[in-house]
């Protein structure tokens, strides 16, 4: 392992997994963190390997901004004394940021090159690699830990509002201390966020209509609130995760009339009862 670094053995046992950190820099590089009250850590451990995946390393140091802002934004939504220490690799799959019970959370920076980024090319669609900017490298980062720290627990058959609830509730957590703008948010641009809001009562409507808010069908709840170029089940012009963005007005229509926090909704499993639509009293109209 690199010179100052403490040796975890489950991320010795995930780097060879993966084969993309083989002999160690002599001195990687590392981001000092001179306000441990406003800052987090990131180690940047990337390594020499003959592998294909080695290709990321001098596209990261070339291509990756400065990551002190970075720091800043995780250091104030992690919280002081959170244990968390992050890790920045080569993840060489689609997943961007990996979570440990342990506390560790790897980074792989090759997802933060940028949409425009040639190695994305073939690899992920346009509405996926519009996400990979490093902008959205905080937002990735708090949602998996929040994911980690409030995993779902739902009770038999859920239905797409139990999970809409949740998800709602895990994005505002994550974001209750860094107050991204919505598009970074959802992972969406601006336009489909524009679009979004001025179909917000469509949306919303068209799944009551469809009878999808409480339906039980894992497959329709895949087809709503996963990646995708667009929702048909709402609308052909609808962004992909279009859902998301009514959980999340949902969320925060709820917290407004109860005073509960986001966190709450998830400590509590809150989005198992269906008293939290009626008591948020979420009601879009239709334009």
């Amino acid at each position: 392992m690199p010179k100052n670094l403490p040796f975890h053995p489950l991320f010795f046992a995930f780097v060879m997994l993966l084969g993309c950190v083989g002999k160690p820099q002599s001195k990687p590089h590392r981001i000092e963190n001179p306000d441990s009250a406003t800052r987090a850590e990131l180690r940047l451990i990337i390594g020499d390997t003959e592998r294909a995946d080695s290709a990321f390393a001098p596209d990261i140091a070339r291509l990756l901004p400065p990551l002190d802002s970075v720091e800043r934004v995780l250091g104030q939504a992690l919280g002081e004394n959170s244990g968390v220490r992050l890790y920045g690799v080569i993840i060489p799959y689609r997943q961007s940021v990996i979570t440990t019970p342990g506390g560790d959370i790897f980074i792989g920076l090759n997802h933060y090159l940028g949409a425009d980024y040639e190695g994305y090319r073939g690899i992920f669609p346009s509405f996926v690699r519009h996400r990979k900017s490093i902008e959205r490298l905080p937002t990735d980062v708090m949602q998996a830990r929040i994911a980690a720290l409030y995993p779902t627990e739902f009770g038999p058959s859920p239905t797409l509002l139990n999970r809409l609830i949740y998800q709602g509730a895990l994005l505002e957590t994550a974001n209750e201390r860094m107050r991204a703008p919505d598009a970074t948010l959802l992972g969406l641009t601006p336009d489909e966020i524009k679009w979004c809001e001025e179909n917000e009562g469509n949306i919303w409507l068209t799944m009551i209509d469809r009878d999808l808010l409480y339906s039980t069908d894992p497959t329709v709840a895949e087809r709503l609130l996963s990646p995708a170029a667009n929702t048909n089940l709402i609308n052909a012009n609808a962004p992909g995760q279009a859902a998301l963005f009514t959980a999340v007005r949902l969320v925060r229509a709820f917290v407004d009339k109860t005073g509960f926090s986001p966190r709450e909704i998830l400590e509590k499993k809150l989005y198992n009862d269906n008293q939290t639509l009626i008591k948020s009293q979420y009601a879009p109209v239709r334009q």
